[in-house]
């Protein structure tokens, strides 16, 4: 029992264990003999105590996800649009404050909930004008190309290297939609560039545009002054419902890491079990 401080609610007690499964986390003084059995009183709880919730926050903060710039994460509402453009949503959530949505005949937009759904109710297919475009230009209520972000840097110093779009649900037949992600610059007097992806995907999922892959066209890799964003769904085919959110730029999805939350459940229940096991 030697170098144990008495007033420590981690090691009172040598024989209950809770000094060898916290000591590990805290780095407890006590256990490691820097406090004398007589030491002040309730300094090495105080110590523990603050060592192991810096830990906590540590470990926390370190499993937060990359995330770099968000366009978009559908959180501003936007009421059901059909048909045509002049349909917009304004919202600080949204890069350059505000959403256009231009849309071809039978196709719907809604925002509600943090998620966007694209729905197509009307015999559509192949080679017909079945489109949704979401247009994030600075510009309310514009169909037209209007370069209006201020020069957004989107690679926000190099911490991000591609954009990324959350699928949460899809139905009806997807074999023949496209998937396109379009940028303008304010360099080479805003010339664009666009990728368009096979959008031959069923069940959800995170899909990753490298921002390597616009170079062949023109944008010349530089993503630090965007002024034009354009998201766009086409060759929609009816009855097709697709749901997603989060429309952002990142780094490659890897490995699922621990939520904050679950890191601090974890912290709050071996606090728990040092409380028990010290009261036998």
């Amino acid at each position: 029992m030697r170098g144990q401080c008495r007033d420590c609610r981690f090691c009172r007690s040598v024989r209950s264990g809770a000094c060898r499964v916290l000591s590990p986390l805290v780095g407890c003084r006590a256990r490691r003999g820097l406090i004398p059995w007589g030491g002040r009183p309730g300094e090495g709880r105080r110590s523990s105590l603050m060592t192991f919730i810096r830990f906590i926050a540590l470990v926390a903060a370190a499993s937060l996800p990359a995330v770099a710039l968000t366009i978009d994460d559908f959180s501003t509402s936007q009421t059901p649009a059909v048909t045509g453009i002049g349909n917009f949503a304004a919202g600080g959530d949204i890069l350059g404050g505000e959403r256009d949505v231009n849309l071809a005949d039978g196709i719907s937009f809604e925002a509600t909930g943090g998620e966007a759904t694209i729905v197509a109710t009307s015999p559509t297919g192949t080679g017909v004008s079945s489109f949704a475009f979401l247009l994030y230009d600075g510009s309310d209520a514009s169909n037209v190309a209007s370069l209006g972000l201020g020069g957004a840097a989107v690679d926000e110093g190099g911490l991000a290297d591609r954009f990324l779009l959350d699928l949460l649900e899809i139905s009806g037949t997807t074999l023949s939609t496209i998937l396109r992600v379009e940028i303008y610059e304010t360099i080479n007097d805003g010339a664009g560039a666009q990728v368009d992806l096979p959008f031959n995907v069923s069940t959800p999922t995170t899909i990753e545009i490298p921002f390597a892959s616009f170079s062949p066209f023109g944008l010349g890799g530089d993503f630090n002054s965007v002024e034009q964003i354009n998201l766009s769904f086409s060759n929609l085919v009816d009855g097709q419902r697709i749901v997603f959110d989060n429309f952002r730029t990142g780094t490659a999805v890897g490995p699922t890491v621990p939520e904050p939350g679950t890191v601090l459940l974890l912290g709050l229940g071996l606090l728990g079990m040092a409380a028990v096991r010290r009261k036998r």
